[in-house]
């Protein structure tokens, strides 16, 4: 019997062991599970992350492709540019050589004309002034000559009233002869009166030639030939022809 307890004690402390061994098993599964749970969680946290991390970095990559891409063409639109701006910048220097030669060129060619038109400049003040004192050679000239024209005019005017003061006393004389009762007027006092008469229109002339205004002389020579023709115009219309009336006596 008492064997048996004891045997029976055991069995149950052995079963009371298990018992405390599987509920400590129990608790360590439970805790492992939940450790696991919890490494799953941080685990599937993690590759969430990872997983927008990795999205982010092909976006990244997808944007970074875009922005070569269009880089390597502004590249290669850049490279052009520079070719064509060298090619330029080659016929610039070519025409800049070009250019300054041709300046120097017309800087020579401006130096000769300047030099050819400074002698034709003294030369033509030369002329000038040698025309301009032909010129007053001339005015003088002209002046002198309006003088003597003057003067002869006024000798002209004289003799033409003269003239015609003995044109008209002959005139008297041929009708007195043709008309014989007639009183027969004096020779010499008819040509006092007309010589009087003449002096008269002579004062009279010079008056109101002093008194005109002064012209110019190509006024002067076209009112002196006027005067003239005017003055042998009528000379011609006063003169009287006695011719007839000598025929007819």
């Amino acid at each position: 019997m008492i064997e048996t307890k004891r045997k029976k004690q055991e069995v149950l402390d052995k079963i009371a062991n298990v018992e405390r061994e599987i509920r400590e098993k129990i608790r360590s599964r439970d805790i492992t599970i939940s450790a696991v749970k919890e490494c799953q969680r941080e685990t599937q946290e993690r590759m969430q992350k990872a997983h927008e991390e990795t999205l982010k970095l092909e976006e990244d990559i997808y944007e970074k492709g875009c922005l070569l891409e269009t880089l390597d063409k502004e590249n290669e639109r850049f490279q052009k540019s520079i070719e064509y701006l060298k090619y330029q910048i080659d016929i610039y220097n070519r025409f800049t050589q070009q250019s300054g030669v041709d300046m120097n060129n017309i800087n020579e060619n401006n130096l000769s004309l300047l030099g050819i038109l400074k002698l034709s400049w003294n030369e033509d003040r030369q002329i000038e002034q040698r025309a301009a004192q032909k010129d007053l050679e001339y005015i003088n000239s002209l002046a002198a000559l309006l003088k003597h024209t003057e003067k002869r005019k006024v000798k002209v005017g004289s003799i033409v009233h003269r003239l015609i003061g003995e044109l008209q006393q002959l005139k008297y004389y041929l009708e007195g002869m043709a008309k014989p009762t007639t009183p027969l007027r004096p020779l010499q006092s008819t040509s006092n009166s007309q010589r009087n008469r003449s002096g008269r229109s002579i004062s009279n002339e010079r008056a109101q030639s002093s008194r005109k205004s002064p012209r110019s002389s190509p006024d002067l020579l076209k009112t002196g030939r006027r005067s003239n023709s005017a003055t042998r115009g009528d000379r011609s219309a006063r003169t009287p022809t006695p011719t007839p009336r000598n025929k007819n006596n």
